[in-house]
């Protein structure tokens, strides 16, 4: 009877039980590490380190175990962190890279041709050059470093992300099931858990520290005056984005002045697209400006002047490495001026939900039920 009711009992993750696909799972990539450490034996202590940390999860969802389950969370949570480390950082480094020409200059000294003429005739598909510069070698060099970079950059941060959500929904089963065993370890120990206290009152939510509401109303302030200063831009597209801002700084002043649940139900699905689209442009604009840059194309006055040859437009190796260290520290500005503002956008998101949240249980809840933030 009880051990019925542990597995009816069991938290699920989409429509499979956690336990069961964290088993399958583990002992698939213990099987995996075990087989790569005997085909390629250079690779055994990184896959010694892969099988036992997949040996600790089986075990752990197998035998419902608390301490274990806990350490592969917390080193599958440090797992992800460094693929979100790797993601911002190594796709942009090696674009810059390849789109510099710095890539087939040491492809040239090794006499390594066969990768760079495989890519050659698809990567003209990538960026439609002009007929007229059709016969510039410069500006035909330029375009294919830009596109073997850009692709190779793309393709990169493809292969990551895909592997750091896996990570994470990894990290997110173990969580769910190191806290449903510690729900059910604490219904043995104490089965009558101590009713709530209907004295105590529900407090304003803070994050961390800081408390939600008068930040929600300074920060909208801040966002409104901002969008009218950006009224004066005569740009058409800079209009409607200075308008779309305001209404929805508007929209958040006014859900949390008057703790409307709408209004802030509202904001946090407007702060969520817009923290989904800084995201992807986190992902795709950092690389390609790199890229044009490494690649020589942003130097247009020079390109379109003269009709280069390939070695003349590379401009020796000091060249090409000025071009590689400029497109680095472009990328890693972009990325740094993005990642604050998706941080910011993030905050947001999570202020107004938990405010949302305080909400609707103040008006669900007539006598001040507690609520835990």
């Amino acid at each position: 009877m009880g051990t019925s009711n542990r597995r009816s009992n069991e938290s699920k993750y989409g429509p499979y039980h956690i336990r069961v696909v964290l088993i399958i799972f583990s002992l698939s990539a213990m099987a995996f590490g075990l087989g790569v450490s005997i085909t390629a034996p250079e690779q055994l202590p990184n896959s010694l380190v892969f099988t036992a940390f997949h040996f600790c999860v089986a075990f752990g969802a197998y035998s419902y175990n608390k301490m274990l389950l806990g350490i592969s969370q917390k080193v599958c949570g440090l797992a992800v962190i460094l693929l979100i480390l790797s993601l911002l950082g190594y796709p942009l480094i090696k674009s810059c890279y390849k789109a510099s020409g710095l890539y087939g200059m040491a492809v040239k000294r090794t006499g390594k041709m066969n990768e760079t003429k495989a890519f050659e005739y698809d990567l003209n598909y990538f960026m439609n050059v002009p007929t007229k510069y059709k016969n510039e070698a410069g500006i035909k060099e330029a375009v294919h470093n830009f596109n073997f970079g850009l692709l190779d950059g793309f393709l990169l941060e493809f292969l990551i992300l895909s592997y750091t959500a896996g990570t994470y929904v990894y990290y997110v089963m173990i969580k769910r099931l190191r806290e449903q065993v510690c729900r059910m370890q604490m219904t043995v120990i104490s089965p009558r858990m101590a009713k709530p206290n209907p004295t105590i009152h529900l407090n304003e939510p803070h994050l961390g520290c800081i408390p939600i509401r008068p930040t929600l109303i300074t920060l909208s302030i801040l966002g409104i005056l901002g969008a009218v200063i950006s009224c004066y831009n005569p740009l058409y597209n800079q209009f409607i984005l200075t308008i779309i801002i305001f209404a929805t700084h508007c929209l958040m002043l006014f859900g949390a002045v008057n703790y409307n649940e709408f209004a802030l139900k509202l904001s946090q699905h407007i702060f969520l697209l817009i923290l989904v689209t800084g995201i992807v442009v986190t992902c795709v604009l950092p690389v390609t400006l790199s890229c044009y840059i490494a690649s020589g194309l942003g130097d247009t006055h020079d390109i379109m002047s003269y009709t280069y040859t390939a070695e003349e437009f590379a401009g020796g190796t000091k060249d090409v490495k000025i071009r590689f260290k400029n497109a680095l520290i472009a990328g890693l500005a972009t990325e740094f001026f993005l990642i604050c503002g998706s941080a910011l956008n993030f905050i947001q998101f999570v202020m107004i939900r938990r405010l949302k949240e305080y909400v609707i249980t103040k008006n669900q809840n007539k006598d001040d039920s507690p609520l835990v933030f």
